[in-house]
């Protein structure tokens, strides 16, 4: 027993790793296009601090990893609140083992996300404001455009891999499989026999229905509320004693930014993760049946449970996403800053 349990957690460390080299290799991929493609303009991009594009990709993985796996219980109680009625009646009772079932799977789809969709946002924001605004300085409004653009791309970039990892996890979540495996096979097999991957993709349309949405506001609002904050609170006086500069925010301030930004961005668009986690959550006799689409999804979902069911799980949302993303800004800030070469001294 002890021997297969041991088989079983080298099987996972040596799974992880294998995505930590795929992840690697994807992040030096992406950033020898970047470079190539940064290199056609000579002239530095408005407001932007020279950080190889790498440090970015290692700053979303590392980020995404850390907030995603101490966060982890918090998702688990969401996905069980925005469950139908019908599904949620046949949950195992709490434990520890119950809330983090599953995070392994969730964190092979995460850290690669959050290196694809936060590694190339940067990339995005630096390409669309050399090209747009190579001399003069943007205005808070053309900022605001850049970013949302950005932060949708981004995400739209990262989407593929997450998709996967999502179905499996919340297959799990919500007990209608017991581990990564069995949730594996049950989405690509009917029987014995092989079906397709289709499976691995069922809510994508959901999902970034959810999830663009939420990006175009969650990183807008974290830059925004970020200059705000210099802008106000975070300048000090240049060695000419007559111009201010802005100082290196504290990692308890970009704790406090992100969390802003996260809780804000999690209200506004929980109707959507309700859509996405109806649309992923179905039980097993009907895992491989045709997908549903988000408007039969939201049909049903109005009919039967009313305008209250489109805000299932907002707090345990608002409590999970608003310190997850404070915490990803924190660590995504401090990664860079370590990173740096020369790191600018408040």
């Amino acid at each position: 027993m002890n021997n297969s349990k041991g088989k079983k957690i080298h099987l996972r460390i040596c799974i992880l790793l294998a995505v930590l080299t795929i992840t690697s290799s994807l992040g030096r991929s992406v950033a020898s296009v970047a470079t190539a493609v940064s290199a056609v303009k000579d002239v530095k991009p408005f407001n932007t601090i020279d950080i190889p594009i790498s440090t970015h990709l290692l700053a979303g993985a590392v980020a995404r990893g850390v907030s995603i796996f101490l966060l982890y219980p918090l998702d688990t109680l969401k996905t069980r609140f925005q469950m139908s009625p019908s599904a949620a009646a046949n949950l195992p009772q709490l434990s520890l083992s119950v809330l983090y079932r599953g995070v392994f799977g969730s964190l092979i789809g995460q850290i690669p996300y959050g290196m694809l969709t936060f590694g190339t946002y940067e990339v995005y924001k630096v390409m669309l404001l050399s090209r747009i605004f190579p001399i003069s300085s943007p205005t808070d409004l053309q900022l605001l455009a850049v970013f949302v653009v950005a932060a949708v791309l981004g995400d739209l970039s990262g989407s593929f891999w997450l998709c996967p990892s999502e179905v499996i996890k919340q297959q799990i979540q919500c007990g209608n499989y017991p581990s990564i495996l069995t949730a594996l096979r049950g989405t690509l097999y009917r029987g014995n026999t092989f079906i397709g991957f289709g499976g691995l993709y069922k809510g994508y349309i959901g999902q970034i229905s959810r999830d663009v949405p939420f990006r175009a506001l969650q990183l807008p609002s974290y830059e925004l509320v970020k200059k705000w904050y210099i802008r106000n609170f975070a300048t000090i006086l240049a060695a000419d004693k007559f111009t201010s500069v802005a100082r290196t925010l504290s990692p308890l301030e970009n704790l406090l930014i992100g969390i802003v930004a996260g809780s804000f961005s999690a209200a506004l668009t929980t109707p959507l993760d309700v859509l996405k986690t109806r649309m992923m959550t179905t039980g097993k006799d009907k895992a491989n049946a045709s997908p549903q689409s988000v408007w039969s999804v939201l049909l049903q979902l109005y009919r039967s449970e009313g305008f209250s069911g489109l805000f299932a799980g907002l707090l345990p949302r608002v409590i999970y996403i608003g310190p997850s993303a404070g915490l990803f800004f924190l660590v995504f800030e401090a990664v860079k800053l370590y990173c740096r070469p020369n790191p600018a001294v408040p």
